[in-house]
């Protein structure tokens, strides 16, 4: 069975997006359901129900990039220019809802799979395509704070400025400075998406405190390196600024701050090095 639903948009935030995807996915992709047909008791059904959706919003429903379960897919052209409704009254008249002969679209989809050669590594149960269009729509439609915090990672604004930063101060920093709204874990979630690295919590010997760590860029720098190697020898508190003399939260000296900056001159080098390579 097939159910089209046109101009889809779904109002209100992006949890309210979410939502509605995930109530869809079981009718979508699980093959026994339960029914109470009417004045009848509960009962198990094989089902074979697929959904295909229609909309001229790019933001019409809130997907994650790594989405497995829908394919979204872009038409480059209007109505108008697929036939307007002309190329649906054909699409329902091929169609025919008759149940025990099938329409002509029914038995030129099923002559199709019947004569088409399956290759070995399909898995029906597979997880669906990764499209331009998915892609899109999972930014569009996803928290409000990823667009900004898309424009300051690819401007390079604090925190982005820096290869290592902790994410703590970076979110004090952009709910103050920047007035992101959200919560800690949405910033989190957005920058996993933006490609930031985590970490996790990294000792930091002079204080004895544990920022949780994440990189920007240069993330196979670090590759084969402790945690704690990572904080003491190459990152720096975001707000610590030049001339500072400690030892603040931190317990950092002028001299242990010295000793950093030297370090992080390797992952300058490093990054020089292999954008000359990708040239």
């Amino acid at each position: 069975m097939l159910v089209l639903v046109d101009e889809l948009k779904i109002k209100g935030d992006y949890k309210n997006k979410i939502e509605v995807a995930n109530l869809l996915k079981p009718f979508a992709t699980e093959t026994q359901h339960d029914v109470r047909p009417l004045f009848k008791g509960w009962r198990e059904v094989h089902s074979t129900c697929n959904f295909m959706m229609a909309t001229n919003h790019k933001d019409a429903i809130s997907l994650p990039k790594n989405e497995a379960r829908y394919t979204v897919i872009k038409v480059h052209k209007t109505r108008d220019q697929i036939g307007g409704d002309k190329f649906y009254d054909e699409y329902w008249d091929g169609l025919d809802l008759d149940l025990l002969t099938g329409g002509t679209l029914a038995n030129v989809v099923k002559w199709y799979y019947l004569d088409r050669t399956i290759s070995s590594n399909f898995r029906q149960q597979g997880p669906c395509l990764t499209t331009p269009a998915l892609l899109q729509m999972s930014e569009d439609a996803g928290h409000p704070m990823f667009n900004e915090m898309k424009r300051m990672f690819n401007e390079g604004d604090k925190p982005f400025n820096r290869t290592l930063f902790g994410v703590s101060e970076a979110w004090e920093h952009c709910r103050t400075n920047e007035k992101l709204r959200g919560q800690l874990n949405e910033f989190v979630e957005n920058l996993i998406a933006l490609g930031c690295h985590p970490y996790g919590e990294c000792k930091h010997k002079r204080s004895g405190l544990k920022p949780a760590l994440y990189s920007s860029k240069n993330h196979d720098f670090f590759q084969g390196m402790t945690k704690a190697d990572i904080a003491n020898k190459y990152w720096l508190p975001l707000d610590l600024k030049d001339g500072d003399q400690g030892p603040g939260k931190y317990n950092m000296t002028k001299t242990d701050i010295s000793l950093v900056v030297d370090k992080q001159k390797e992952i300058t080098q490093w990054e020089d090095d292999n954008n000359e390579t990708e040239e």
